[in-house]
């Protein structure tokens, strides 16, 4: 029998994972003008928005701390400012890295 060096073997996994959002696609994504970011933009009504776990009062707290842009409309209706709110989720969730 030979003894020597015992060889180990490492394997090492990354995972990457993309969360998407898909919303009724019978009007709910509206283009908007931003005054916020300076340009049109997508956007989302306050209720398409509670639909997907963001409640109005989170978005309005979010807005005061400059996090997200709500957008009234002349009617009243309220929207959010899809850039926004990809960077306002980026932000909430950040990239776990694995630890060997």
């Amino acid at each position: 029998m030979k003894r020597g060096v015992v060889k180990t073997r490492r394997t090492e996994i990354r995972c990457e994972t993309y969360e998407v959002l898909v919303l009724n696609p019978q009007g709910s994504l509206s283009r908007i003008w931003c005054p916020v970011c300076g340009r049109e933009a997508g956007a989302i009504s306050l209720f398409d928005a509670s639909r997907v776990g963001l409640s109005p009062a989170t978005a309005r707290q979010q807005e005061e701390a400059e996090q997200l842009h709500l957008i009234e409309t002349a009617v009243g209706v309220q929207f959010i400012c899809l850039n926004s709110l990809l960077q306002f989720e980026k932000e909430r969730k950040p990239r776990k890295e694995i630890q060997p």
